[in-house]
């Protein structure tokens, strides 16, 4: 197999026509099947294009390292953006959606907490081997739509854990009052829309309890839809 490429082309990775290349390969299935698969072998080598200028040359043009096939890491990839997106993330958001159905000592919160929680550090792990993946075979990190969506996948939980953390306080239901701990006038709980004074009366949120709750949602719909989107995209 014979090709011609240029060393320098718009929109590609420049090629060092007197120094170390590293070229990423893939080759397979077998010709017998006639159908589109994956790849059955890949990996990565590195070529010297200036052996090859010098005439007579006793060394090998062609350097070829270790080759590496990185499909259990991709594999990895998928199972665990699967398990994320497919399962943890929308459990977690139909905790919080059907909290009024459970019994009052269910504590969802923590529920919804703990899953979000669990997918924020396997979408870590998953970011993480695809950076690896691509560092290591010489591969650009973010040409593709998958991979760019990845990246503000990655950034906007980020700031949605953040936001979670550092979130204003939601006020408490009348009827949990007798098992808290007041503080002056008011109750505060984490797991509720309403608020009441020590009186009984309906307190409203606050302006930056509001605004949180719409921004917390919306990016949470957000996220759900970009990581579905992601997991058929990394499938087909």
């Amino acid at each position: 197999l014979q090709f011609t490429k240029l060393l320098s082309e718009p929109g590609e990775i420049p090629i060092d026509g007197n120094g170390e290349n590293m070229f990423v390969w893939a080759y397979g299935p077998d010709r017998r099947y006639s159908r589109l698969s994956q790849h059955t072998s890949m990996g990565s080598s590195e070529t010297d294009l200036s052996l090859s200028k010098v005439p007579d040359s006793t060394d090998r043009p062609f350097k070829a390292t270790e080759s590496i096939s990185y499909k259990g890491l991709w594999k990895a990839h998928g199972i665990l953006a699967v398990i994320a997106w497919g399962v943890l993330v929308p459990t977690a958001i139909s905790v919080s959606l059907l909290r009024d159905l459970y019994p009052s000592n269910f504590p969802w919160f923590k529920v919804h907490v703990a899953l979000n929680g669990l997918s924020s550090i396997i979408m870590i792990v998953v970011f993480a081997i695809a950076l690896t993946s691509y560092e290591t075979t010489g591969r650009n990190h973010f040409d593709g739509t998958h991979e760019k969506i990845g990246l503000i996948i990655f950034v906007f939980v980020f700031f949605q854990v953040v936001g979670g953390v550092f979130r204003a306080h939601a006020p408490k239901p009348a009827s949990a009052i007798a098992d808290t701990v007041h503080d002056n006038e008011n109750v505060v709980n984490e797991e509720s829309d309403e608020e009441f004074t020590d009186e009984g009366k309906k307190v409203e949120k606050s302006l930056q309890r509001m605004i949180w709750e719409v921004m917390h949602k919306g990016m949470g719909v957000l996220l759900l839809v970009l990581g579905l989107y992601e997991v058929q995209s990394g499938i087909a």
